[in-house]
């Protein structure tokens, strides 16, 4: 997986649910409304939609519903993205993981259009989850999203840190105590091209673990135009919708 990590500022919050970028779910199937609400979120092009969507769910579910939830939501954004451009979008990775350290701001690592959803189990854990819109930041100075990373790399260079700071947020009306799912474009793509690949970077601070064997579980599908991508495994699918485990990546 690559990383490309920022340093962390003190940053503006989103507001409350009122906010275009919550949706509270009422139902365990995704409504087409609801999916099309996600893809005018996350499918861009450019600066004018936000890059991600955050959902919450009205009543609590177990993690195989919140899986399950996450698989169907999947289908349906496949659907409307073969609707748009003509190519149905497959499964990159899957995983499931119980992390417990802060993340900086980072893609993982995926195609150039690639498209993230992380379910998160309710936790004691306490955290807050960020966004950066980087590709926005690259094309204020001329730059591809690639180019800012390879050229002002966060992780090594002052200057892209301190560029990086207006595009951040901490996504407010994060609650831990409640199962909630993140779509995330994590593309790389300049704005202008055919596919919707003008991505953010994401991660989490970690603000206080009650002791070492307190779980923060969070489910990931990161998938891709099916071109972009392997085969998909329905092994690795049954698994990741059954089973147990926390062993990370499963494809």
């Amino acid at each position: 997986m690559n990383l490309y990590v920022f340093v962390a500022y003190k940053m503006p919050t989103l507001r409350n649910p009122q906010d275009p970028y919550w949706r509270v779910v009422t139902t365990q199937m995704p409504s087409p409304d609801l999916t099309k609400w996600v893809t005018d979120r996350v499918f861009r092009h450019d600066k004018n939609s936000p890059g991600f969507a955050c959902l919450r769910f009205q009543e609590s579910i177990h993690s195989f519903q919140l899986r399950q939830f996450m698989v169907n939501l999947k289908q349906g954004l496949s659907r409307l993205f073969k609707q748009s451009y003509g190519e149905e979008l497959a499964y990159y990775s899957l995983g499931r993981f119980d992390q417990k350290k802060t993340t900086r701001l980072h893609l993982d690592g995926a195609p150039a259009c690639a498209f993230l959803m992380l379910g998160y189990e309710p936790s004691l854990v306490k955290s807050q989850f960020l966004i950066a819109d980087y590709a926005s930041c690259a094309q204020e100075q001329t730059l591809t999203p690639r180019q800012f990373l390879d050229q002002k790399n966060p992780m090594f260079n002052e200057t892209g840190q301190s560029n990086l700071k207006a595009y951040t947020q901490i996504i407010n009306e994060w609650d831990d105590s409640e199962s909630r799912v993140v779509i995330i474009n994590n593309g790389s793509l300049p704005s202008g091209q055919p596919w919707p690949g003008f991505g953010v970077l994401h991660g989490a601070d970690i603000l206080h673990v009650p002791d070492s064997n307190t779980p923060r579980i969070i489910n990931s599908i990161l998938f891709t135009p099916k071109s972009e991508t392997f085969t998909e495994s329905e092994l690795a699918l049954n698994t990741f919708l059954e089973t147990d485990a926390i062993s990370g990546q499963i494809l």
